[in-house]
């Protein structure tokens, strides 16, 4: 906890005292170093997939698919009523579709 809260703390502060190019530098630096890392993360869980044999079940399939599609209705189609009462450019019925489809 305390080298984060030091990293946060330190992140605010150094960060002005930087020069403009050498500011610039530090986030393509940071940046790159944080898609490498994500990058491992995922060929590692790529790459654990093929460690243990998988069974299939179809009927957690169909139900989670199904749930997944329940839930997010549940989420967009109220959220986007809501929204619409505040907004003035209103979300369509056929837009709600759209972002309970897509996900």
């Amino acid at each position: 906890m305390a080298i984060l809260f030091c990293g946060i703390v330190m992140s605010h502060y150094t960060h002005f005292n930087l020069s403009t190019v050498t500011q610039i530098t530090m986030q393509q630096t940071m940046r790159t170093l944080a898609f490498i890392a994500e990058t491992c993360v995922f060929a590692y869980l790529g790459l654990a997939l093929f460690s243990f044999k998988h069974r299939v079940e179809p009927a957690l399939v169909v139900w989670s698919i199904v749930l997944c599609l329940v839930g997010r209705a549940c989420n967009i189609f109220p959220l986007a009523v809501l929204c619409n009462r505040f907004r003035e450019h209103q979300i369509t019925r056929k837009m709600m579709f759209i972002m309970w489809f897509s996900g």
